[in-house]
């Protein structure tokens, strides 16, 4: 058995080492939070600690993190969801249920002809657009997605997707801009009704032709009026 007296050992308190900070670098530490004011220190206590200067002294320690506070995690997701909104190419407008313009990106404001310095918070949104759609989305609580419109007011079309959110209240319409696409496609249309009419033409000539000297081409021109009836069917597919 080994002796019980060397089994003991003496430890001595040796005490908390606690760093107090001077006012400089707990500020410094609230900047970091998002706190550059009193009113932004809320002292809601959900990081653990009883004010957000306590959390500040706790930072300077090394025994908490910055992240550590429920403001400013939700102050930083808020800051990413605006910066995606403003940078987006496509249009956002955010409406409450009353149907009241509570954001509105520039991307919106160019689709819709708008200069970006005009202030539309807080307006409703027929002031610019037909409420029709929201309205309904709102009444029956489904979502839209991609339905091609076009704005005779601002001579656009768009795709656009309607999403009501019951949680937050809120109606978010996303808007992708597609007048270029629709102008090539009319124009592309364009060019085959006029191709069209070509062939309608020359194939009515054809006929005249057959009609008045039909024994002397025979199934020659009968095999080019196949042909050109069958280009023309090919173009009016397209």
């Amino acid at each position: 058995m080994p002796d019980s007296e060397k089994l003991k050992k003496e430890i001595r308190f040796e005490g908390v080492h606690k760093i107090m900070p001077g006012g400089t670098a707990v500020e410094e530490i609230l900047k970091k939070m998002g706190k550059t004011s009193i009113e932004q220190e809320l002292n809601c206590g959900s990081c653990g600690y009883d004010t957000c200067r306590d959390k500040a002294i706790a930072v300077l320690n090394g025994k908490a993190d910055l992240t550590m506070c429920l403001p400013y995690l939700k102050e930083k997701a808020e800051s990413f969801s605006d910066a995606i909104i403003k940078n987006t190419p496509n249009g956002v407008i955010v409406l409450n249920e009353d149907l009241e313009i509570q954001q509105i990106n520039n991307a919106a404001k160019g689709i819709l002809n708008i200069s970006p310095s005009t202030d539309l918070l807080g307006s409703p949104v027929s002031r610019i657009l037909d409420p029709i759609d929201y309205i309904l989305a709102l009444k029956e609580g489904k979502n839209c997605y991609y339905k091609r419109k076009y704005f005779a007011e601002y001579k656009k079309y768009v795709d656009e997707t309607i999403i009501y959110d019951k949680e937050y209240h809120v109606i978010i319409i996303i808007m992708k801009d597609v007048t270029q696409e629709e102008k090539i496609k009319a124009l592309k249309n364009k060019q085959s009704e006029a191709a069209i009419e070509i062939a309608d033409k020359v194939v009515e000539k054809q006929m005249r032709v057959v009609q008045e000297i039909a024994l002397l081409l025979g199934e020659t021109t009968a095999e080019t009026k196949i042909a050109l009836a069958k280009l023309k069917e090919t173009m009016e597919d397209e």
